[in-house]
């Protein structure tokens, strides 16, 4: 069953952008979101700024705002209210949000542990607190919830109801990678940590778009355990200290749901309530 809702494209006919839109709607989106997101994300890196203030234009401005903008023009107003109902859809199963807010960090501890580079802190109890406020509060919704409404819920999510959830993963990722190109390009880059940068992008992108994606199918279309799972593998980082556990992390929690997802779909018995998704 598709979790798109239909589309009723509006009446009026125009020119210029909006028809252009009308006509090629991802095409569009990523036009604009590259418009603005190179140039935001360059400043900072000319001229040593710091890049927050500009991270929210890209994220605003860029991604959210050409997603209503494009949503807008090609189906009308109404389209706009379905797409933003999906930020609001917190019904599905506690296995299911069990994943999406301890999976990242539980993996990342063991991946840390079995390598020896575990950060153990001081205070346990103050580090799930910060976990919880940066995954919950600051990452979902200042960030990643307006993010995946754009990545997830107008781009992705065409993708797959065409292509399906590992075809639309991989169509959307390397888009998903250009516009963090310039990231790698901070004050102080050198071109080694660029490359390796942009190379850890590159591994890592196709595997967080279908982690992203099997949730946004399994719950209906939710954005919100879209938005929270992107925060949960940002918020997880500092739990290893050599930096990339969390990235490692990532792929094995991907390549658990990819499993599940495989099982409990290939079942040819009377149908079984996923304990994931009930």
């Amino acid at each position: 069953m598709s979790t798109t809702p239909p589309e009723t494209r509006p009446a009026h006919r125009g020119g210029g952008l909006p028809a252009f839109a009308r006509r090629y709607p991802q095409a569009t989106f990523l036009i604009m979101i590259l418009a603005v997101g190179w140039p935001s994300l360059v400043i900072p890196d000319l001229t040593g700024l710091s890049n927050i203030p500009f991270l929210l234009v890209v994220n605003f401005v860029g991604l959210f705002g050409s997603a209503l903008l494009v949503t807008r023009w090609t189906a009308g107003p109404g389209a706009i209210r379905r797409l933003l109902a999906g930020t609001l859809r917190w019904r599905f199963g506690v296995g299911r949000y069990l994943v999406i807010l301890l999976g990242m960090p539980a993996v990342t501890i063991a991946v840390a542990a079995s390598m020896g580079t575990l950060n153990i802190p001081d205070d346990w109890a103050g580090a799930a607190l910060s976990y919880a406020l940066s995954t919950v509060v600051l990452g979902t919704l200042i960030l990643n919830l307006w993010e995946e409404t754009a990545w997830t819920g107008f781009l992705q999510a065409r993708l797959m109801e065409r292509h399906g959830l590992l075809t639309g993963a991989l169509l959307t990722a390397p888009w998903f990678v250009a516009v963090h190109l310039p990231l790698s390009f901070a004050p102080g880059w050198t071109w080694s940590n660029a490359a390796l940068n942009l190379g850890i992008l590159v591994l890592a992108a196709p595997f967080i778009r279908y982690l992203l994606g099997a949730h946004y199918l399994a719950t209906g279309g939710s954005l919100l355990a879209v938005g929270l799972q992107h925060a949960a593998f940002n918020a997880s980082a500092g739990f290893g200290l050599a930096g990339w556990e969390y990235i490692v992390a990532m792929v094995i929690l991907t390549l658990l749901v990819a499993l599940h997802r495989t099982l409990t779909r290939a079942r040819p018995t009377r149908p079984v309530r996923d304990p994931i998704v009930a």
